[in-house]
């Protein structure tokens, strides 16, 4: 068991962590450029998120009085694929920056 001044000493809100000088940008395989992968990594949590909202969404009922019936019944799932679109793009979940280091790190040479 070590000690606790055997420990090293863990950055406080007074003492920032040194973070490392700006790296250049990592050479890809042949594969795809750092647009697309950020491209397919929103798209990815972008699903995950719809997935999500689609269960919250089945315990909604239709409303009657003000539409509803068939129509909004057929164009839910259209509904939330667009607020999980609208969720990604101002941040989502945090899905996208993982899939996005995951996929540079298969790709880097």
């Amino acid at each position: 068991m070590t000690s606790l001044s055997a420990m090293p000493d863990l950055p406080t809100m007074a003492q920032p962590m040194m973070t490392q000088p700006a790296a250049r940008p990592p050479r890809l395989a042949k594969g795809m450029s750092l647009e697309q992968i950020d491209a397919k990594a929103k798209e990815f949590e972008s699903m995950v998120v719809g997935q999500l909202m689609s269960f919250v969404w089945e315990g909604v009922g239709v409303d009657p009085n003000f539409g509803g019936g068939r129509g909004e019944e057929m164009f839910r799932g259209m509904m939330v694929t667009e607020y999980s679109k609208q969720m990604t793009k101002r941040g989502g979940f945090g899905i996208a920056d993982s899939v996005r280091r995951q996929m540079l790190q298969m790709q880097e040479v």
